[in-house]
């Protein structure tokens, strides 16, 4: 952009890049002042009105898309647990043993039916080794840590598009949220995004940690929805949150599961109040979890109260809350009374 002088004897040329923050100004905001006779400019900022975000619209969404993630889930858990219960009564088990025997063999004969597949599609036998190997040492694993794993993939995957540079700006518009945009979606593919090593490397080992010791208490299917709730829920808080500082501090856009990964910190504090964690990067300084979440807690206070910028402080105020109030709340009055509704709804009557 060019601003010029309105003084036209003298005219001066000020070039600005697309990415100078005086590209807002506008001629009226430029005075000319004649000092020893020579032209000087004296550039007043334009008061430009912040601009609000929208809060109905990512509300809608919220809410929309938190119910849907809990329903799909209840219907999948109660019809998967109906349908073992059945086979279990037809097998007529005797022991717990002979449950684990059939599993096994089940699993076998599904790994039977994919070397098969891989066979009749000529793959080489190198590729059908690699497949068993994966096969299984992934079905090694219990369901719950199963289901963690698959949530580090994803962000995994996620990370990697963010290193190349050709696809930064589909991955700025898509999986980082502006609270100034339309783009409701990016409350949830926000929480799967990572730009720098430090921030994705942490956060997967928190992932790993306590929403693998959550999701042992939970089970799968509700620490799936638990967890993508948590993490709208704290983009949504956030993306609130910037409607407060957006006089002080300006508003830019959030990534980061941090406010999930909150969720399942607070959960764990609950579930286990006296076990020990060490910091990272600290690990001789140990301290009991039941006192390492409110230290936290009110570290997030004092940052939104300072109007911090390091760290999205809304996000992880609304994780850690939304983690407590769902382990005494969520589970009885939306899991368990969700899972009844349904199977009174689903099972027919005799």
């Amino acid at each position: 952009m060019i601003l010029r002088a309105l003084n036209r004897p003298q005219i001066k040329k000020y070039s600005f890049n697309t990415h100078d923050p005086l590209r807002f100004l506008s001629f009226r905001h430029i005075r000319t002042l004649r000092v020893q006779g020579q032209t000087q400019y004296k550039i007043t900022p334009a008061r430009i009105p912040a601009k609000r975000p929208t809060i109905w619209k990512p509300f809608i969404f919220t809410v929309t898309a938190t119910s849907s993630i809990f329903a799909l889930s209840i219907i999948h858990y109660t019809d998967t647990r109906t349908k073992l219960l059945k086979e279990i009564q037809s097998m007529d088990f005797t022991s717990p043993l002979d449950l684990k025997r059939h599993a096994i063999r089940s699993l076998k004969q599904s790994l039977d039916r994919q070397i098969q597949r891989l066979h009749d599609w000529n793959a080489p036998e190198w590729l059908t080794e690699i497949y068993a190997f994966i096969y299984t040492e992934w079905y090694s694993h219990p369901p719950t840590l199963r289901t963690v794993m698959s949530l580090i993939l994803v962000n995994s995957a996620v990370f990697s598009l963010w290193q190349f540079r050709r696809l930064q700006p589909f991955m700025m518009r898509h999986f980082t949220h502006n609270p100034l945009s339309s783009r409701s979606y990016t409350l949830l593919t926000s929480a799967f995004s990572h730009k720098d090593l430090w921030h994705f490397a942490v956060n997967m080992i928190a992932l790993y940690s306590f929403g693998g010791a959550a999701a042992a208490r939970m089970g799968s299917d509700e620490f799936m929805a638990f967890y993508l709730s948590s993490g709208i829920l704290s983009s949504f808080v956030s993306h609130a949150g910037s409607n407060i500082l957006r006089h002080s501090r300006g508003i830019v856009p959030s990534l980061g599961a941090s406010g999930a990964i909150y969720a399942c910190l607070s959960a764990c504090a609950w579930f286990h109040p006296n076990a020990s964690v060490s910091l990272l990067f600290l690990p001789f300084f140990v301290i009991k979890i039941g006192h390492a979440v409110p230290a936290l807690v009110c570290f997030d206070i004092v940052g939104a109260l300072a109007k911090w910028r390091v760290f999205d402080h809304f996000a992880h105020l609304a994780g850690a809350a939304s983690g407590i109030v769902y382990v005494l709340y969520g589970h009885k009055y939306i899991w368990q009374h969700g899972s009844d509704l349904w199977l009174s709804i689903h099972t027919p009557r005799r």
